[in-house]
C-alpha cells in the first residue's frame, strides 16, 4: 500500500503536474508548436530511462523508427519554415519532456496494483491540489469565466467544455494511457502517444476547420511509420 501511494504522490507531481506546468509556460516564451517538439522529445528519455536504469537496450529498428518518427513530428508540427526560440522556452519544454517520460514510466511502475481508472483518479486529484496552491501563491495566473463558449459552431453553457474535458482529456484520456503502457510498455507506448499530436490535427480540422497542410498530412504518415518501426523493433527485442 505504502509502494502504490508513493507511485501516486509521484504521478500526480511528475506526470501531470510538471508537464502541464512546464508546457504552458514554455508557450510563455515559444511558439506551440516548437514547445510541443520539446516536450515530445521526452520519448527519447523513455528509451534513454529503460537502457540505463533497467538494461532495456534498444534495438537498431527501434533507433531508426524513433529518429523517423520524431522527424514526422517535425514535419506535423510545421517547424520545417524555421522557428523562434528562447532560452526560457526551451529549459520550460525540457522540463516537460522530464515530465512526459515520468509519465510513461510511471504508467508501467511495477510497485503498484492499483487499476488504471483508480491511479488515474487519485494523480488527478492530488495533482488539482496542487495545481490549486500553485495558483493561490500567484505562480499560475488564475480566472473564470461563465460566458457561452462556442465549439464546432454550436453555443453551448460554460460547463459544457468544462465536463468534456474533466471527463473524454483526463479522466478517460489517463485511464486508458494507464492501461496502454501497462500492456505495450514504456517505451513503445511513448512514441504510440505521438498520435495525440497527429490526433490534435485532425480534431482541429473537424471542429475548428483547421485544415492541415500537405506537410503535416505526409509528417503524420511518417510518424506512422516510425511507429510501426519502433513496435517492429521492440518484438524483435522482446524475442531475442
Amino acid at each position: 500500500a505504502a509502494a502504490s501511494w508513493r507511485v501516486v504522490v509521484a504521478y500526480a507531481l511528475l506526470a501531470i503536474v510538471v508537464p502541464q506546468f512546464a508546457f504552458f509556460s514554455a508557450v510563455q516564451w515559444m511558439a506551440v508548436g516548437p514547445a510541443l517538439l520539446l516536450e515530445y522529445m521526452g520519448v527519447v528519455l523513455v528509451v534513454a530511462w529503460m537502457w540505463l536504469r533497467h538494461g532495456e537496450r534498444p534495438s537498431r529498428l527501434t533507433m531508426v523508427g524513433a529518429l523517423v518518427a520524431i522527424a514526422g513530428l517535425v514535419l506535423v508540427l510545421d517547424l520545417v519554415s524555421g522557428a523562434n526560440v528562447h532560452p526560457f522556452g526551451i529549459l520550460w519544454g525540457s522540463a516537460a519532456a522530464v515530465g512526459l517520460a515520468g509519465y510513461y514510466v510511471l504508467n508501467a511502475h511495477s510497485s503498484t496494483t492499483l487499476p488504471p481508472l483508480a491511479l488515474a483518479w487519485l494523480g488527478l486529484t492530488g495533482a488539482t491540489v496542487l495545481l490549486a496552491l500553485l495558483c493561490l501563491v500567484g505562480a499560475i495566473p488564475f480566472a473564470m469565466e461563465t460566458t457561452p463558449v462556442v465549439l464546432a459552431g454550436l453555443e453551448m453553457p460554460w460547463w459544457g467544455p468544462l465536463i468534456g474535458l474533466g471527463v473524454l482529456t483526463c479522466s478517460v484520456a489517463y485511464a486508458a494511457g494507464i492501461a496502454a503502457t501497462r500492456t505495450l510498455g514504456s517505451r513503445l507506448s511513448s512514441f504510440v502517444g505521438l498520435l495525440e499530436v497527429v490526433s490534435a490535427v485532425v480534431v482541429a480540422w473537424l471542429l475548428l476547420g483547421e485544415a492541415p497542410g500537405l506537410i503535416q498530412l505526409i509528417g503524420g504518415l511518417v510518424v506512422l511509420v516510425g511507429i510501426i518501426a519502433v513496435q517492429q523493433g521492440e518484438q524483435s527485442t522482446t524475442a531475442s
